[in-house]
């Protein structure tokens, strides 16, 4: 039982794999509290208003996201599996924002 596996990660491995995502990490902590205060302050929602806004929209990415995932997995084009998206994917996200 007290055999180590080889193919272990060593701790110092493990603290650099996260070290690269502490930066995104970083950012959008900061850019959610930025929003919370603004939703709060500047646009004037009660607290319990604001919160239900970004859970609404938290929620809507744990579903949606791996749905299109999975989509993009399965999609079988001449130009490839992710390029369809990214072609055709600006028309929605232009609409939307």
């Amino acid at each position: 039982m007290n055999e180590k596996n080889p193919d272990a990660l060593t701790r110092k491995t493990k603290i650099l794999y996260g070290a690269g995502d502490f930066g995104f990490s970083l950012t959008d902590t900061i850019i959610g509290v930025i929003f919370a205060i603004f939703l709060t302050d500047v646009a004037g929602l009660q607290p319990g208003y604001a919160a239900a806004a970004i859970f609404i929209g938290r929620s809507w990415d744990y579903i949606n996201d791996p749905l299109i995932g999975h989509l993009s997995d399965r999609t079988r084009t001449r130009w490839g599996r992710r390029r369809p998206f990214l072609l055709f994917g600006f028309i929605p996200f232009g609409i939307a924002f």
